[in-house]
Formats: structure tokens, sequence, C-alpha cells
């Protein structure tokens, strides 16, 4: 499990960029105080484990820090390199739109 400010991940875009972020916000809404957290921390990290969700702890200075799991941490940093450019975000694009429309071949995989 990691805790990542999100200041610190606005200022490192390719870590996590703000749209991945809003988006976290809007899907989980999963948010409690610093003062909260430190007495039911057991409880919170097996939330976040067993929802494999995120949450929001607010700090008294207005600062916020995001509790993921490292599994999720990783996926998304992935996710974010992968369309980091433009030309390979296009080429996912088409490759999940052939797939949708059943343009696919099947090969066998073949061990070396």
């Amino acid at each position: 499990m990691i805790l990542v400010p999100i200041a610190y991940t606005m200022a490192l875009q390719n870590v996590l960029t703000f749209s991945t972020l809003r988006n976290t916000i809007i899907s989980t809404m999963n948010v409690t105080s610093i003062s909260k957290f430190r007495k039911e921390a057991k409880t919170y990290f097996d939330q976040v484990i067993d929802d494999k969700d995120v949450l929001l702890i607010t700090r008294n200075d207005g600062q916020t820090v995001v509790l993921m799991t490292l599994d999720q941490y990783n996926s998304q940093v992935e996710t974010d390199y992968l369309n980091s450019s433009p030309s390979n975000r296009k080429h996912l694009e088409l490759s999940m739109a052939s797939f949708r429309a059943g343009k696919v071949e099947r090969h066998d995989l073949v061990e070396s």
C-alpha cells in the first residue's frame, strides 16, 4: 500500500494525471479526515484492499492524500504511460475499436 500526496501527483503528471485523479474522486468518494484515519487505520487499510478502491485522507492544512494498493497504483502508472504518447494512444484506440467490432484473429502461443 502507498500514500500519494495529491499535490505531489499533480506536479508529476506522468505518475497520476489530473483527469485520472478527478475520475477516481468522482467514482469513489471515500473520504476521511486524518484524525479518523489515525484512529481506524487498520480498518481503512482493509477496506482499500478488500474493495480495490481508493481512500482520500484530508488533512487540517487543506492537503489531501490518496491511499491505494500498490497493484492499483502500478496499473494506473502503466495506463498513464501507455496513454502519454498521442500515437500510442491512437494505436490503442484503433485496436480496441477493432476488437469491439469483432475484427480479431486467433493465434496459438508458441513457446520458444
